[in-house]
């Protein structure tokens, strides 16, 4: 992965790329440049190739007169709710009540918390500058709120100083203490004055003061790089940018690749590349999902358009059937259902002894008490009987007979006539005497 970290600074633009290996990042091309405005700033960017082969991660630090700061004290550190608390808590602090402001706050050494904020349209003009040149930042710093990511052997006790010609940072126990916006190109002499104040407001001597940025800027005679571990540059590094170029972007790189940077770029403006990206990784997956998914709707289209041409053609058969066994008639509504109907008739047949052995046990069982059986159906094993008999005790005696010849009998449905005779319905199967 590639940290990308363009820095501007009035009409200068710091570009460092920075490959990420392991838990350490690698130097790998830059360049500095002037411009006049926004045209040509854009022309700069489009006119160097800057590293894109790998996945690019672009940083965006504004020029530090863009900054305000404000020391708050707050009952909790989690940067979610410091983050939803900020803008109520500077309120007080915008000119304009109704200005919108893009903020974000870095915690000091003393425990208390450095907010800083600057107008939200500012903010969205650099977004949308930087996408036209397909470089839109995933966060938007300012390069002085990270330099005390390059300090790794200084005393805890020690109060360091880094500056360049637009701003300074005190730190102490590796964490900031004060920080201000300089104009030491216009003002050469206010960078004395600045260090006196920052001395007796923060009661302690600086150690050691580090200058940064490009040569020929105002120099202090007793200011030296940071003593880091050194800048790693990868064999084939893009450029001729000297140390002191690459430690301001290197900061801000550090300190995003350890999650701890100071970034605009949240909230309603948040960063929604990284969605697109895992989008673009899908891509491919979801195309041949889709491709599987068509597949399986051709495959189950292929094989309903098989049965109904086997439905037809079953059709077409019973018709021929149909035709052959009863040529004499017309075409039925239901042809199967007909053959059915005239297949089962045949069938009954085969019934006949049994049905004639269980009309004469009907005859034996109705006595004098049953006047008439009105319908019957027997199919071998089951009965239903419907008959007039002269009274219930009569009915119910017919019952009993027919259990005795091995009949189970099904309560039976009696109607009253007015006369006094009965209606009766009868249902029955055969029991094990009768088998």
């Amino acid at each position: 992965m590639i940290i990308r970290v363009i820095q501007l600074d009035k009409n200068e633009v710091t570009c460092a790329c920075f490959r990420k290996k392991g838990t350490g990042l690698h130097a790998v091309s830059g360049f500095y440049s002037r411009f006049k405005n926004d045209e040509e700033l854009i022309s700069v960017l489009q006119s160097h190739q800057l590293y894109t082969k790998e996945e690019t991660r672009t940083l965006l630090a504004l020029p530090p007169s863009f900054l305000s700061l404000r020391e708050l004290q707050l009952p909790f550190k989690e940067r979610k709710k410091v983050r939803a608390i900020l803008p109520l808590e500077l309120s007080g602090e915008i000119a304009i009540g109704d200005t919108e402001i893009a903020c974000d706050a870095v915690p000091l050494a003393n425990g208390n918390l450095l907010a800083g904020w600057v107008k939200l349209s500012t903010v969205k003009e650099f977004i949308a500058l930087f996408s036209k040149v397909g470089m839109e930042p995933e966060v938007i710093t300012f390069a002085c709120l990270n330099w005390h990511r390059l300090i790794q052997d200084i005393q805890s006790d020690q109060m360091v100083l880094f500056f360049d010609k637009s701003a300074m940072l005190a730190v102490r126990d590796g964490k900031p203490v004060l920080c201000r916006a300089l104009d030491l190109e216009s003002e050469p002499s206010l960078f004395a004055r600045t260090i006196a104040a920052s001395e007796i407001l923060l009661e302690d001597r600086f150690s050691k003061l580090y200058q940064l940025g490009p040569e020929g800027e105002p120099s202090i005679k007793d200011a030296v790089l940071p003593s880091i571990t050194g800048i790693i540059r990868d064999p084939s590094f893009d450029g001729d940018m000297p140390t002191e170029l690459l430690m301001s972007p290197l900061a801000t790189a550090l300190a995003f690749n350890d999650k701890e940077n100071f970034n605009l770029r949240h909230g309603s403006i948040a960063w929604t590349g990284r969605a697109s990206q895992l989008l673009g990784s899908f891509r491919l997956p979801m195309v041949l999902a889709t491709i599987i998914v068509l597949l399986l709707f051709a495959r189950l289209g292929m094989r309903y358009c098989q049965l109904d041409r086997e439905l037809k053609d079953i059709n077409v058969a019973i018709s021929g059937i149909y035709k052959k066994a009863f040529p004499g008639r017309k075409k039925a509504v239901d042809e199967s259902a007909e053959l059915k109907a005239e297949i089962k008739k045949l069938d009954g047949c085969t019934h006949s002894s049994q049905t004639l052995l269980f009309m004469n046990q009907l005859s034996v069982a109705m006595g004098t008490g049953i006047t008439g059986i009105t319908e019957m159906e027997f199919d071998g094993e089951q009965f239903l009987l419907k008959g007039n008999g002269c009274s219930s005790s009569d009915i119910t005696e017919f019952v009993k007979q027919l259990s005795v010849k091995g009949w189970i009998i099904s309560p039976a449905d009696l109607t009253t006539r007015p006369d006094g005779t009965v209606l009766f319905t009868l249902r029955g199967k055969s029991g094990e005497i009768a088998k």
